[in-house]
């Protein structure tokens, strides 16, 4: 509440092109982020990070195949209700992933085209698309990746 910086983190020289932008707290109080990579389209670098007050930055690896997924571009992340899972989503690569906050494991993968918005709702998510489709209904408006539900 007073704005005094309490913490700082750089990513490793080795990272210099990603820009880590979209962040989400989970239940422990820890932030997760997700980047877009902006070197070479044939480099698959880690594009989540996570840290807690106290720790140090983690780049938590995934399988080839989840990384791959993102086309090294996450649009939004966000935390369900309750802390315990992390969603990313990407819409240049079409894709979602959920995964466990305590693990970092995946929990879901899921493909949608333009998926983009995401936020929190119970255990679930609330997704929208740039084209229009807003979780399973359509919607003649477009939606970017700011999305919140509202009780």
């Amino acid at each position: 509440t007073s704005g005094t910086l309490l913490e700082s983190h750089e990513l490793p020289a080795s990272l210099q092109r990603l820009s880590l932008r979209h962040m989400a707290e989970d239940a422990t109080g820890a932030i997760w982020i997700g980047g877009q990579y902006e070197g070479d389209a044939a480099n698959r670098p880690p594009l989540i990070a996570r840290v807690g007050l106290g720790e140090e930055l983690a780049l938590p690896e995934f399988a080839p195949e989840i990384t791959g997924a993102f086309s090294n571009y996450i649009g939004s992340v966000a935390a369900s209700a309750d802390g315990n899972r992390i969603a990313f989503t990407s819409p240049v690569g079409g894709t979602m992933l959920v995964v466990d906050a305590k693990t970092a494991t995946p929990i879901e993968t899921r493909s949608v085209a333009k998926i983009c918005g995401v936020a929190g709702s119970g255990e679930a998510f609330l997704t929208s698309t740039e084209n229009g489709a807003f979780s399973i209904q359509t919607h003649d408006a477009h939606w970017d990746n700011h999305i919140k539900q509202v009780v």
